[in-house]
């Protein structure tokens, strides 16, 4: 028995040696039956190389803690506005209704979560009043805090604030004794304002007691320090025995923010790399004031997103937004207000942003801290244009801006709406075409694209001019099947569920992929894409934020890849043997020296890819190969596991030159760069 068991292994070993090629060990591939044959052509498929900004994304204020998430403020409804419920939009969007529970979704995480403020019952004489119009300091609205218990202290909490050990947390609010013109309270108050465990407010982790001896409002600067404790904790304000105070624009930082933003969100926003950001819509563009979003923070009203219902702060604003893009790199997209602003509104944020202090606008930027101009290119000119203007209509009331835009700033590029007004888009570009640079259109399939470059290319033909065409914000395929129809998938590999559900899953994150290929074939003409969206808003993102951290979606996993993608001249290529589960790519970089190979696997069988390139006279001595993979295409990454979608990364030396041989992972997206 024993000898027997010796020669059956060693014929194992035998067979696996001589057939199974060489894979690292964190690799998921082992022997493979299935095989890809390729070869790839000389022949250029593009005339111009491929725009960086192929890879951008998107930023939608008012909607699923999308901004809040990603700003570093711990406090909700820190100004205790009275909050309109959700909308029915929302709802349909997530073909949900607001009597179910959303905590069961697949998409769901802390960075979801609406803590109200509340006062704790222990104490039955302490009450919190809103004082609407009256009294208040920030919003339209405060907080009135009556004590009148003469033993108790009265505590006006907020839980679900996730603490760090070490970090200092700065609270700053504006408190007063609630006799709105009286400079000197009658009677100062004391107050206590500090971090516990979560309601365990007898437990202090920083506390600190301060007197509020103004009848008005002053405000009240605390840092609070927390040593050793990570978790879960509340927020608290209390009001001595027989005290009454009341307060309004309440705020909780912690001390490793970066400029008002997350410092981990940031981070990961590196690892993304967006290309471009849109800003501030979406939906929201079309009914934003932008000097809700100027200025000092106290003097920025919250408002109720007029499509969404909520609330949002408007703490992240136009400046806010060049901080952040400076920081991470990417370009600054705008999105004007054109369905119920005014071309004078726009012209005046254009200036604000672009103009010299010489101009009124920039001197208020001068003025507000930013002494250089914010030199933002690209401003779209609103979104959706077609819920309220035909298109006609629409492409006049784009002469209209561009001409008062232009006279503040002649070197800003302007993106017209081409979607929704397909049969139109001849018409509109002899309307509006001297005055814009640029089409967006929505749409996902190749040829649709194709179509919009040839309408723009005749007219550039006709006119002398350069338009290019993007697509400021496009969700992916819902299913494998759009992007590749004949694929081969097992029985129950196509995601069901909501949209939303399906967003965060990997089998979505490669049918993305697979549209940043087809944006890389259009070629230069094709300027930029924004992905929809960048953080939480129902799992539509590439980096969740929870309360607890950041982590990169599927998607996320995607663009992080493909963003240090060299690709820049897509090249032609015949497959020789193939099955319908895998999408190839081939292109040279920028100077023409590197092979890049883009290969996307959706089956669950690994695949034998054999690829040939001796027609182009290249010789490459080493491949360099990067593959995300998983085992499945609903696999997500989560809180608890944010690297459920694995990455291997590995160098091999090459032999001959001209083609390469390896194993593609099953349900992959792999990058093979091939170097002299």
């Amino acid at each position: 028995m024993i000898k027997n068991s010796y020669f059956s292994l060693f014929g194992l070993f035998l067979f696996l040696t001589l057939f199974c090629p060489a894979i690292p060990s964190s690799s998921p591939s082992s022997c493979s039956q299935e095989r890809f044959e390729v070869a790839v052509e000389p022949k250029v498929i593009v005339t111009k190389p491929l725009s960086p900004l192929i890879y951008g994304n998107f930023i939608e204020l008012g909607l699923a803690h999308q901004v809040d998430r990603m700003w570093a403020e711990l406090l909700w409804n820190r100004s205790f506005e009275e909050i309109t419920p959700y909308k029915p939009y929302v709802w349909d969007w997530l073909s949900r209704s607001a009597s179910d529970d959303l905590t069961k979704e697949a998409w769901w995480h802390s960075g979801y979560e609406e803590n109200k403020w509340y006062i704790n019952t222990a104490n039955p004489g302490a009450e919190m009043l809103p004082r609407p119009f009256w009294g208040f300091r920030h919003g339209v609205q405060s907080v009135d805090i009556h004590n009148s218990s003469k033993a108790q202290w009265a505590v006006l909490a907020q839980d679900g604030i996730h603490l760090r050990k070490g970090l200092t947390y700065r609270f700053s609010g504006w408190m007063g004794t609630g006799q709105t013109a009286v400079e000197v309270a009658e009677k100062p108050v004391r107050i206590k304002v500090g971090l516990y465990p979560e309601r365990q407010f007898g437990r202090p982790l920083a506390e600190k007691e301060i007197l509020v001896t103004s009848g008005i409002f002053s405000e009240f600067k605390i840092d609070l320090q927390v040593a050793d404790f990570e978790g879960r904790a509340s927020f608290a304000l209390s009001v001595e025995p027989g005290g009454r105070v009341v307060g309004d624009a309440f705020s909780l930082l912690p001390s490793d923010n970066f400029k008002g933003w997350r410092r981990d969100a940031v981070e990961a926003m590196k690892r993304v790399k967006p290309s471009i950001i849109r800003f501030p819509g979406g939906c929201f563009a079309s009914f934003y004031n932008w000097r809700d979003g100027i200025g000092p923070g106290i003097d920025r009203n919250p408002r109720e997103p007029a499509y969404w219902g909520g609330l949002e702060n408007n703490d992240v604003g136009i400046a806010e937004l060049i901080d952040l893009c400076r920081e991470v790199g990417a370009e600054p997209f705008y999105c004007l207000n054109v369905m119920t602003g005014s071309a004078e509104e726009a012209a005046a944020l254009v200036a604000y942003c672009n103009g010299g202090e010489e101009h009124p606008m920039g001197a208020l930027r001068v003025r507000h801290g930013y002494p250089e101009p914010f030199g933002i290119r690209y401003w779209e000119l609103d979104n959706e244009i077609m819920r309220r203007l035909g298109a006609l209509e629409y492409a006049a009331r784009c002469v209209q801006f561009a001409k008062a835009i232009r006279a503040v700033d002649p070197t800003v590029k302007l993106v017209m709406i081409g979607y929704g007004f397909e049969p139109y888009l001849v018409q509109m570009l002899e309307i509006a075409g001297e005055w814009i640079d640029g089409i967006t259109d929505r749409a996902l399939a190749e040829d649709a694209l194709r179509q919009d470059l040839e309408v723009i290319g005749a007219y550039n033909r006709a006119h002398g001019r350069s338009l290019f065409l993007c697509n400021t914000e496009w969700i992916s395929w819902q299913t494998v099947k759009e992007v590749l129809p004949s694929a081969i998938l097992k029985p129950g590999e196509e995601l069901e569920g909501t949209l939303q559900n399906r967003e965060v899953r990997w089998g979505y994150a490669m049918t993305a992929a697979a549209e940043l290929l087809l944006f890389q074939r259009l070629g230069g003409d094709f300027l930029f894409g924004n992905f929809n969206n960048l953080a939480n808003t129902w799992g539509q993102n590439v980096i969740e934020c929870a309360k607890e951290g950041v982590w990169l979606s599927a998607a996320g996993r995607v663009f992080e890849l493909l963003t240090g993608s060299p690709a820049a001249w897509p090249l032609a290529h015949s497959i020789r043997r193939g099955r319908p589960n895998i999408l190839f790519q081939a292109a040279w970089d920028r100077d023409k020296k590197n092979l890049v190979l883009q290969i996307l696997n959706f089956g669950r069988e690994k695949t034998r890819l054999a690829v040939d390139w001796q027609a182009l006279g290249f010789k490459a001595r080493q491949a360099e190969v990067t593959s995300l993979w998983t085992g499945s295409l609903q696999a997500q990454n989560t809180l608890a596991n944010p690297e459920a979608i694995r990455r291997t990364d590995r160098t091999e030396k090459l032999k001959g030159g001209s083609s390469f041989k390896w194993d593609i992972p099953a349900c992959s997206v792999s990058l093979v760069v091939l170097k002299l």
